[in-house]
This record gives C-alpha cells, sequence and structure tokens, in this order.
C-alpha cells in the first residue's frame, strides 16, 4: 500500500515542481512522520497538525495547529510567493485527455499521480462509466501528442537547433543567448540505463523561457561487441528475448527523465557506432540485420505508446546501411537526425558553417551538396562557438516545425472556463483567509493519508532550528 502512496505522493511533486507552483506538505504529525519515512522527504515546507503537546514531526515546517485549534505561522507565506514568483497565473494551466484503452482505471489513476476518487471527481464520472474508447480529462499534464501520422510540417526555412548534454558545463550556457539565436534544443535525457544529471534542470528552463525541446538516448544495448556472447543463447545464436528486455530497460530510464517535460521534437535513439574494438565507425560492428530491427521497433512502439514522436540519430557514413536493414519503412516509422558534413569537425561560426540545407525547385532538400528527401534534421557541425554556449557545440538544422503540425491531436490545450485545476478539498479561500489573512497565495491542496505539496523553493531549518530557504 505504502509503495503506491509513495509514487502518488512524489508524482504529484514532480509535476507540481514542473509548473512553479508553491506547495508544502500538511498533515497530522504522525502521518507526516510517515510519509517523511516511506517517501525521504525531509525538506518541504509543511504544516504541522499538533496531536500531543510536542511536535514529533523533524522535517521543515512554518505552520502548525495547536490541540486547540490555533494556527501558528512564522513566515508570511503571502510574500514569499510573491517574491520568488511562484504560483503565477499562466503556471498549473495543462489539462489534457486520455483515451481510455485497455488500462484500467487504477493504471490510469496511478499513471498520472492521481487516485481513482479524484480522477472520477475530475471528469464527474462514475467508475462504472469507464470504458473502451471514452475520453478522461487529466489535471495539469505538461504538452504531449499522440502521433497519427507525418509529425511536424515543413518549414520554410532550416530552423536552427543545438543539442546538448553533461559535456556542456552550466557555467559555459548564455540562456538568454540561446534562446535568441536557437529555434530548438535536443537535450540528452539518459545515457544507456544512465540518466544524464543536467537534463531535468535544463529541460525546465528550456520550458520556462519558450525554446522546444526534443530528447535523445544514447543507446547502449550492442549485439555484436568483440567475441562477447552477450544477447546470444547457449549455440551461439541471436537471444532476442535479452536484447528485448535490456532495450526496454533503457527505455524505461529515458521516458522516467521526459516525465512532466514538455517535449514538442521528436525522441530520438541515439545509434552510434564509434567503440569497436578496432576504433572504427562501422555500424555492423555493434549490430547486424536482426538486432537493429528487433531495437528499432521496440523503440518505435514504447516511444510512440506514451504519446512522443519516435525518431533515431545516426552518422551519414552508416545511414543507408540501416536503412537497408529495416527497409524503405525507415524513413515512414520515424523522424531521421543524420550527422555528417565536408566540414563536420571544422570550427565554424554560425554564420561560417557549412551544410546549410536548401530547397530545390521540387521543394527537395539538400544539404552539403547531398540530396536526402527524407531526412528531418541534419547535425552539420560539432564544433560552434557562437551559439550561447561559449564552448564547441554541435550544430543543427530541421526542416520541419514541430510546434506547429496538423497531423496530431493535441493532448493538451490552456484551461477554459469549464476545465480548471480544481482545489480537491475545496477549502482553498478559506485557507487563504485562516493562514494569511485573505492575501491570495493561490496554493492548492491534495489529501492521500497527509496532504502534500511542493514548492520550487524548499524550506530547511539551521542548526539552530530556525527555518532557511534554499533553491530546489
Amino acid at each position: 500500500m505504502w509503495n503506491k502512496k509513495r509514487k502518488l505522493i512524489l508524482d504529484f511533486l514532480e509535476k507540481c515542481s514542473s509548473n512553479g507552483i508553491y506547495c508544502g506538505i500538511h498533515g497530522k504529525d504522525s502521518n507526516l512522520v510517515r510519509v517523511k519515512e516511506y517517501c525521504e522527504i525531509t525538506d518541504y515546507d509543511s504544516f504541522v497538525v499538533m496531536e500531543d503537546d510536542e511536535i514529533k514531526y523533524d522535517g521543515a515546517y512554518h505552520l502548525y495547529q495547536d490541540r486547540n485549534g490555533k494556527i501558528v505561522s512564522d513566515v508570511n507565506l503571502a510574500t514569499t510567493i510573491t517574491e520568488n514568483k511562484l504560483n503565477c497565473e499562466d503556471k498549473f494551466v495543462f489539462d489534457g485527455s486520455y483515451v481510455v484503452g485497455d488500462n484500467s482505471i487504477d493504471d490510469i489513476a496511478m499513471q498520472y499521480g492521481m487516485s481513482v476518487d479524484e480522477l472520477l471527481k475530475f471528469n464527474d464520472l462514475k467508475k462504472s462509466d469507464i470504458d473502451e474508447d471514452v475520453v478522461l480529462r487529466i489535471p495539469c499534464i505538461i504538452d504531449k501528442t499522440v502521433p497519427i501520422g507525418n509529425r511536424g510540417i515543413s518549414s520554410e526555412q532550416p530552423l536552427k537547433g543545438c543539442d546538448i548534454s553533461h559535456h556542456q558545463k552550466e557555467k559555459n550556457i548564455n540562456w538568454d543567448e540561446l534562446k535568441e539565436n536557437m529555434d530548438f534544443v535536443i537535450l540528452k535525457a539518459s545515457d544507456g540505463n544512465s540518466k544524464d544529471d543536467t537534463f531535468s534542470s535544463r529541460a525546465k528552463m528550456c520550458n520556462d523561457i519558450g525554446i522546444p525541446i526534443g530528447a535523445y538516448c544514447y543507446n547502449e544495448v550492442r549485439y555484436n561487441v568483440g567475441d562477447s556472447n552477450i544477447y546470444r543463447d547457449e549455440k551461439g545464436n541471436f537471444d532476442s528475448v535479452s536484447l528485448e528486455s535490456a532495450m526496454r530497460h533503457e527505455i524505461e530510464v529515458f521516458l522516467n527523465e521526459l516525465k512532466n517535460k514538455k517535449i514538442d521534437y521528436p525522441c530520438y535513439l541515439d545509434i552510434e557506432a564509434n567503440d569497436t574494438n578496432e576504433g572504427t565507425k562501422d555500424i555492423t560492428k555493434l549490430y547486424d540485420e536482426d538486432s537493429m530491427k528487433l531495437l528499432l521497433k521496440v523503440w518505435k512502439d514504447e516511444i510512440e505508446k506514451t504519446g512522443y514522436i519516435s525518431g533515431i540519430y545516426i552518422g551519414k557514413a552508416n545511414f543507408e546501411k540501416i536503412l537497408d536493414w529495416y527497409g524503405n519503412d525507415l524513413v515512414n516509422d520515424f523522424e531521421l537526425w543524420i550527422s555528417g558534413s565536408s566540414s563536420y569537425s571544422d570550427a565554424a561560426t554560425m554564420d561560417t558553417v557549412v551544410g546549410v540545407p536548401t530547397c530545390d525547385e521540387n521543394s527537395k532538400w539538400k544539404c552539403d551538396n547531398v540530396f536526402y528527401d527524407d531526412v528531418d534534421c541534419w547535425q552539420v557541425s560539432e564544433c560552434i562557438t557562437d551559439t550561447g554556449i561559449s564552448t564547441a557545440v554541435d550544430f543543427n538544422y530541421s526542416v520541419k516545425n514541430y510546434t506547429q503540425s496538423t497531423d496530431t491531436i493535441q493532448l493538451t490545450d490552456t484551461v477554459d472556463s469549464q476545465f480548471v485545476v480544481k482545489d480537491i478539498l475545496g477549502q482553498r479561500n478559506n485557507w487563504k483567509k485562516n493562514i494569511i489573512g485573505g492575501t491570495a497565495a493561490g496554493g492548492a491542496l491534495v489529501a492521500v493519508g497527509a496532504t502534500y505539496l511542493f514548492n520550487t523553493y524548499l524550506f530547511n531549518k539551521d542548526k539552530n532550528g530556525k527555518a532557511r530557504r534554499k533553491r530546489k
């Protein structure tokens, strides 16, 4: 039971964090002690309801209600919210839709960090109303789209973008310049089974300042690696079951990083061949036809099942080989991001870079004097230094605009008067008056065992027991 509660609580906290909502934890003293123990929550600003003469909860708190019902506060929360520009009217406004299929209502609620009762109440439905093809409204989903055909629309001019990972240090990034210079950014979310520790904060930064983003997973599930028996059975034959299992785990790590992030551009599987025993870049040293086709099928199925656009990243030298293995459906099944140009490793600026795509009279795009009818994004350089990042970075051109699509069903739209984020306790105005003298703080409360909330500024206590604020 606590595993389910733990997931609900942590999912909700992450959802609030991604939306810049000021939140805290509220509940009876004993409940908060349990939440801290099972969810490893220690720093969230809390409102403790006393049950004895002394408070046992040893996490951070600014509010408490004594046994006589008197509420005591040592800070003005309204001032904190105003100073830090939290709970703005443009926050927490992403409502989404979910078309019921094979999943149970319990699974759907769990997926979006809600209880079944909350989800049903939000939709004004009964459990008996839930059937296949019923459309549920989901509060506060960060933009996703469900692909139903060609994704994105052709851009009149190539769009500029860069791809960033932990290799680009935060101190070298000027986000204002990056926004001015780039039409999109592709962020590394994971490396095999390990997450890229910079992804979450950078995705949120891009979401906040309005840079459209895509994401990529550096693939480490490889079939032919030297003389290893990896993904082979006892007879040395291809073991598709173990390879598929490894791939699904890698995708799970990747998708977990994307949660509650606004992803407009595709999710790419980075298929590189740069660490073979021979030191070559030959894709056949790491894969064969069967293993490659299986990897790509699993990637496509899992990425699109969760509502994202599937793509692959591959070097120009190996693109033809993968196309030969997979067949012509490759260009229909995936958005293609290809790297390479005649001056790929030469130092350049955005004005001097070689390989700017051009469109001929037949609306065919040409990059570096090579026609690629179905390539959507070209990585033309790895040495551009004037993007807004002071060190060399990969530079790309996309001939599609994924923020404008006529071929997708948008799962999100701005909250209107009919669908608003509901205060589940139904007591927001009373809380404002009782706690902070009627000043509009705009917090929301959700009860699961103990009521829990989160803010972008965490509070902790110093050695003297005084609360101090720290940036998350």
